[in-house]
């Protein structure tokens, strides 16, 4: 019975790179938190207290009509509407604000660094061999296991290694994070491997039987 053989991989070279749309939503999200951060800073330091002096000049002028017994004075009135639409900020809100507006734009820095670390150099399938971030090179022969467990829902794939070294780590193949395609190609690739190796395990041995002795042959001759 004739084995398969493994498939072949040596002209075939796959590079997955950060993907376009994870990286610009990144992008994207850092910059709505630093604006974010530079609006509750100006609302902190200007337009709250601004708001207020006038919501007190306003308080003001109605306390001396009122003290002056002309509380029903149109001018009066005048000010006592405008004062109903103004809202008198807190110095609790003014205190979140400014909080808010010194910590959104350093944690935004830290975000971005950390998903451009998780999304940095690339993935490449090249002479039966996997190159990725953070993970020395690995032979596709080296590989031992493929944990799809949340590939169908998230597009997510664990590779799990043991190098000739001795060294063993985890793979993770991730379609959103880097180009889905040629993520997809080296799943296919991984699990076609171990599909074929598990078969050749798996395959019972082919018994010979034993030649017969010529010596006794001769002999019972």
């Amino acid at each position: 019975m004739t084995q398969k053989q493994p498939p072949q991989h040596d002209d075939d070279v796959i590079v997955a790179r950060a993907g376009t749309y994870y990286r610009n939503a990144r992008y994207i999200m850092t910059f709505i938190l630093v604006a974010m951060g530079l609006w509750f800073l100006w609302d902190g330091f200007v337009t709250y207290p601004n708001s207020n002096k006038v919501y007190d000049n306003l308080t003001r002028k109605i306390d001396d009509f009122t003290h002056q017994g002309k509380q029903d004075a149109p001018e009066c009135r005048s000010l006592v509407e405008r004062r109903k639409i103004m809202t008198y900020h807190e110095p609790f809100g003014i205190r979140v604000q400014r909080i808010l507006g010194f910590s959104l734009p350093p944690l935004a820095i830290g975000l971005l660094i950390h998903w451009l670390r998780v999304s940095r150099g690339e993935f490449r399938f090249e002479n039966d061999v996997l190159y990725a971030p953070g993970h020395p090179p690995v032979p596709l022969s080296q590989i031992e296991d493929l944990d799809k467990l949340f590939w169908e829902r998230k597009g997510i794939a664990f590779a799990g290694y043991k190098l000739q070294d001795g060294t063993v780590g985890r793979l993770r193949l991730d379609d959103f994070v880097y180009q889905a395609k040629p993520i997809r190609e080296m799943v296919a690739i991984i699990e076609e491997e171990l599909r074929i190796h598990d078969a050749t395990q798996q395959q019972p041995p082919i018994n010979i039987p034993p030649r017969p002795n010529s010596s006794n042959n001769k002999d019972q001759a």
